[in-house]
């Protein structure tokens, strides 16, 4: 199995609703470049944390709770490629890994935290926004992500290649202190 990995612009062509072939590799472009993460502004001293943590009562219940996300989206457009959203659910948090359209479900994903163990997870639903991988935020793997640089997602496109993602773990120690003290 390879990696097919081509230039960020010419990814954004293939952003479409039905991907015949998903087959790319967004860690970086031909210039050496990241995509860019949702909050890593640019330039200046104005940029936001790659992990945002939002709280709301906004649910049923009227109970506060609160997230904290980072997403992957395309520069040109904001149209969104990949995201990992942490919640928690009583006394256990768990991230849910939103994929694009395109990729095996059978295949399922392999997380890891920089050139750490891989975690080889199902792909638990699929739904008009994607396909989705639950990750349980055990003791083990919040260390590891809090000393980690990058978070590293790879899937499976139907046609046998590899999408391969990189999310930067900076900032993420702060953002998880405050979803488990408010959360």
């Amino acid at each position: 199995m390879r990696a097919l990995k081509i230039g960020w612009v010419a990814l954004s062509a293939l952003l479409v609703p039905v991907w015949a072939g998903f087959a790319v590799s967004v860690a970086q472009d031909a210039k050496g470049e990241r995509p860019q993460v949702q909050g890593a502004a640019q330039g200046g001293g104005n940029a936001l944390p790659a992990w945002i943590v939002t709280c709301s009562n906004a649910n049923p219940s009227a109970i506060f709770a609160c997230i904290m996300q980072q997403s992957l989206q395309m520069q040109d457009t904001g149209q969104r490629i990949a995201s990992v959203t942490i919640r928690k659910d009583g006394e256990q948090a768990f991230a849910i890994i939103q994929l694009p359209h395109g990729v095996s479900l059978s295949a399922g994903v392999d997380v890891s935290v920089d050139d750490g163990p891989v975690a080889k997870l199902p792909i638990e639903s699929a739904d008009q926004n994607g396909s989705y991988a639950r990750l349980l935020m055990d003791d083990a793997t919040s260390k590891a992500m809090r000393a980690g640089t990058i978070l590293r997602i790879v899937a499976t496109s139907m046609t046998g290649e590899q999408l391969k993602l990189e999310m930067s773990l900076s900032g993420f120690s702060k953002s998880q202190d405050i979803l488990l003290t408010h959360g």
